[in-house]
């Protein structure tokens, strides 16, 4: 059984828990998800997981923080990414110009491998190399 919330408005996702950021005073969707995860359930705890798909114009970089060390919930944000364009963030780590490929961070510990972008604004060829490395090496 699949649970889906939709949120037309976007939501405030750039807030963080120790600061508001980009007019976000706070982070409804990680409030959201995190009353989601603590509702009792007659699921298995291994089952009781979130994917949390965002296509706003900018990096859903609060959420993703918010569950960088999470084994319960995968963060992918679809953003515009271009030097200087808010917040900065989830654009790659590394790249290699030869062979046209670029890396990106994608969460630690329990959450390793939770967090994937698909920053648009790179060429076309880019875009499809970070997001297969990000999937290969989940």
């Amino acid at each position: 059984m699949a649970f889906v919330a939709l949120n037309f408005a976007g939501g405030w996702h750039h807030a963080k828990r120790s600061e508001a950021a980009g007019f976000c005073y706070l982070n409804d969707i990680v409030l959201a998800i995190h009353h989601f995860l603590a509702r009792p359930t007659d699921l298995p705890s291994s089952r009781n997981r979130v994917l949390y798909v965002d296509f706003d114009l900018h990096h859903a970089d609060g959420v993703e923080q918010a569950f960088w060390y999470s084994a319960h919930v995968v963060t992918f944000s679809v953003h515009h990414a271009a030097p200087g364009f808010f917040p900065g963030t989830g654009m790659e780590i590394q790249s290699d110009a030869n062979d046209r490929t670029a890396q990106f961070a994608h969460g630690a510990g329990r959450g390793q491998f939770s967090a994937f972008n698909l920053p648009l604004g790179m060429s076309s060829l880019r875009s499809y190399s970070s997001i297969h490395l990000q999937f290969n090496n989940s």
